[in-house]
């Protein structure tokens, strides 16, 4: 599901739709207020991981080297050996 490839792709989807809202609308206000909206989605993001990691350490230390918090940077692409 999604949380395999984002730990918080509901906190992405909304910081995305913000973004989409303020430029489909074609309204500079919605698009001067991403920044604080980023900001404070990143922060309940940070504010929960630290919670899962205080409740689940083992499983969450697991979970976040697998998986990216928004989005991978580049996902490494398994190289194929020639025989």
């Amino acid at each position: 599901g999604p949380y395999a490839a984002s730990r918080h792709p509901m906190y992405l989807a909304w910081a995305l739709l913000h973004a989409g809202v303020g430029l489909l609308s074609g309204s500079a206000w919605v698009v001067v207020t991403l920044p604080a909206a980023a900001g404070w989605v990143h922060a309940e993001a940070v504010s929960e991981e630290r919670s899962l990691a205080a409740r689940f350490p083992a499983e969450f230390a697991r979970y976040r080297a697998a998986v990216p918090r928004y989005v991978a940077a580049r996902r490494a692409v398994p190289r194929l050996v020639q025989c």
